[in-house]
Protein backbone atom coordinates (compact mmCIF):
# COMPACT_ATOMS: atom_id res chain seq x y z
CA UNK A 1 0.00 0.00 0.00
CA UNK A 2 1.73 3.35 -1.20
CA UNK A 3 0.75 6.10 0.98
CA UNK A 4 1.54 10.14 1.16
CA UNK A 5 2.72 12.04 3.95
CA UNK A 6 0.85 14.63 5.73
CA UNK A 7 3.67 17.60 6.27
CA UNK A 8 4.52 17.46 10.32
CA UNK A 9 2.18 20.33 12.23
CA UNK A 10 2.20 21.66 15.50
CA UNK A 11 -1.03 21.16 17.92
CA UNK A 12 -1.61 23.21 20.74
CA UNK A 13 -1.93 20.71 24.23
CA UNK A 14 -3.64 22.46 26.96
CA UNK A 15 -2.67 19.80 29.99
CA UNK A 16 0.78 18.60 28.15
CA UNK A 17 -0.67 15.56 27.00
CA UNK A 18 0.61 15.44 23.68
CA UNK A 19 3.81 13.65 22.34
CA UNK A 20 6.29 15.82 20.20
CA UNK A 21 5.98 12.42 17.69
CA UNK A 22 2.43 11.29 19.05
CA UNK A 23 0.74 9.89 15.61
CA UNK A 24 1.43 9.56 11.93
CA UNK A 25 -1.69 10.46 9.75
CA UNK A 26 -1.16 9.71 6.14
CA UNK A 27 -3.51 8.88 3.32
CA UNK A 28 -2.98 6.20 0.97
CA UNK A 29 -3.46 5.70 -2.85
CA UNK A 30 -7.36 4.83 -2.35
CA UNK A 31 -8.00 8.14 -0.38
CA UNK A 32 -8.26 6.35 2.76
CA UNK A 33 -6.69 7.86 5.78
CA UNK A 34 -4.46 6.31 8.14
CA UNK A 35 -3.35 6.95 11.48
CA UNK A 36 -0.36 5.42 13.75
CA UNK A 37 0.52 5.81 17.25
CA UNK A 38 3.81 6.32 17.11
CA UNK A 39 3.86 4.73 20.97
CA UNK A 40 2.98 8.05 22.63
CA UNK A 41 2.27 7.74 26.37
CA UNK A 42 -1.10 8.90 25.85
CA UNK A 43 -1.96 6.78 23.26
CA UNK A 44 -4.59 7.76 20.26
CA UNK A 45 -8.30 7.10 21.01
CA UNK A 46 -10.75 6.67 18.15
CA UNK A 47 -13.72 8.15 19.51
CA UNK A 48 -16.60 5.61 18.21
CA UNK A 49 -19.34 4.30 20.02
CA UNK A 50 -17.58 2.13 22.23
CA UNK A 51 -13.87 4.33 21.80
CA UNK A 52 -11.65 2.31 20.89
CA UNK A 53 -7.57 2.69 21.83
CA UNK A 54 -5.29 2.12 18.76
CA UNK A 55 -2.54 -0.25 19.00
CA UNK A 56 0.82 1.43 19.07
CA UNK A 57 2.68 0.81 16.07
CA UNK A 58 -0.25 -0.64 13.96
CA UNK A 59 -1.53 1.43 10.63
CA UNK A 60 -4.82 1.78 11.14
CA UNK A 61 -7.81 2.95 8.64
CA UNK A 62 -9.78 5.54 9.99
CA UNK A 63 -13.36 6.79 8.49
CA UNK A 64 -13.33 10.71 6.92
CA UNK A 65 -15.26 12.80 9.68
CA UNK A 66 -13.98 10.52 12.53
CA UNK A 67 -12.81 11.91 15.77
CA UNK A 68 -9.49 10.97 17.27
CA UNK A 69 -8.39 11.93 21.02
CA UNK A 70 -4.36 12.41 20.92
CA UNK A 71 -3.61 13.18 24.37
CA UNK A 72 -5.57 16.06 25.55
CA UNK A 73 -6.69 17.00 21.86
CA UNK A 74 -9.62 16.13 20.32
CA UNK A 75 -9.39 16.55 16.34
CA UNK A 76 -11.64 15.75 13.17
CA UNK A 77 -10.62 13.92 10.42
CA UNK A 78 -11.12 15.00 6.93
CA UNK A 79 -10.08 15.46 3.56
CA UNK A 80 -9.36 19.44 2.16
Amino acid sequence: VQTCALPIFTVASPGRQLSRTHAAIEVDQDARIIVTDLNAPNGVELLTTPPRWLTPGEPTVVPIGAKLMLGDVECVVTLA
